[in-house]
């Protein structure tokens, strides 16, 4: 096999920047923002999640009152965009790392957010997409190292794979073919030798019963669904992170009306004995975005995952 098509991303560390973090515990929280709109001559063409202006006002304060020590974002393409979130929360995490911007067309959309120095940030766009998602918002993954105290070095896998673009529907058979040939190429990052232990988070847009022929993929390819694994006695509705029902899906795309779970914190199964979950919840469900009238919206049109580590 060949040898991972990576490329360096972008750093920066604040002028407040501290040391690597001492604890024996590590919070991950991986967020779908949806600040995504795709206009054509100011004409918008494609906007999955309205109020993109409020929901980004109010999204800095809700990472940093989190409880994470990490922060993996998805969505957020823009670079106003993405300086805006890195100054109003560099207090908590003063480390960032994010996929640079094409010379045409929109980045990937994928940041980290820390409170201790990212290492040998790189990014990968993946070489097969829906045609539109192709010529403005190519998907990839973004990957950097930390050290985590007493759990070692953790190599982190943050991704965004297809969802079908505009056209196709997130379980057509197309769009489970390109999401197929997308984590193949994330599996070989995935397994590039390294000490460090690799967590894959994101929107996976595949889950039980959504798209499952693919989530069956990462299953058989060696990994362990943490969220699943830690709250085995839930039902998989309680455990949802795009819900129809909420104010900002309004139902678009899922003819079933079902509620699903597409955003994941993967571990391999060999590397399983080096973590403990000690926690691992749905954050974010709360319609806490003011807007004009009195009404409130979610952060997004996804929910969040924050999960716990510490040492076995």
């Amino acid at each position: 096999m060949s040898e991972p098509r990576l490329r360096t991303a972008a750093t920066i560390a604040s002028p407040k920047s501290i040391g690597p973090a001492s604890s024996d515990t590590l919070a991950l929280l991986t967020f779908n923002t949806g600040l995504i709109r795709v206009a054509i001559a100011r004409i918008t063409v494609f906007e999955p999640a309205p109020f993109i202006s409020e929901r980004l006002a109010a999204l800095p304060a809700a990472l940093t009152a989190s409880g994470a020590n990490i922060v993996a974002l998805q969505e957020v393409f823009r670079e106003d965009h993405r300086k805006q979130i890195i100054r109003a929360t560099r207090d908590k995490f003063p480390y960032a790392a994010w996929a640079e911007m094409p010379a045409f067309g929109l980045s990937s959309g994928l940041l980290i957010l820390s409170d201790r120095p990212l290492e040998d940030p790189r990014q990968l766009r993946f070489s097969r997409h829906p045609l539109d998602e192709r010529l403005y918002a190519r998907k990839g993954l973004l990957t950097a190292t930390i050290d985590a105290g007493a759990l070692g070095t953790l190599r982190l896998v943050n991704l965004h794979t297809t969802a079908g673009g505009k056209f196709l529907d997130y379980d057509a058979p197309k769009t489970n073919a390109l999401r197929s040939r997308q984590l193949a190429e994330i599996f070989e990052v995935a397994t590039t030798p390294t000490v460090a232990t690799t967590l894959l988070l994101g929107d996976f847009n595949t889950g039980l019963g959504a798209a499952e022929q693919n989530y069956r993929e990462i299953l058989n390819a060696g990994y362990v669904d943490l969220v699943k694994d830690a709250n085995a006695e839930k039902p998989e509705a309680d455990l949802c992170t795009w819900d129809p029902e909420q104010p900002l899906a309004n139902g678009k795309g899922d003819e079933k009306g079902e509620a699903r779970r597409l955003d994941h914190v993967f571990l391999a199964e060999k590397e399983r004995e080096r973590l403990k979950v000690e926690e691992a919840r749905i954050v974010f469900r709360e319609t806490i975005v003011p807007l004009s009238g009195g009404r409130m919206v979610p952060l997004s049109d996804h929910y969040g995952v924050l999960i716990r580590l510490a040492r076995p």
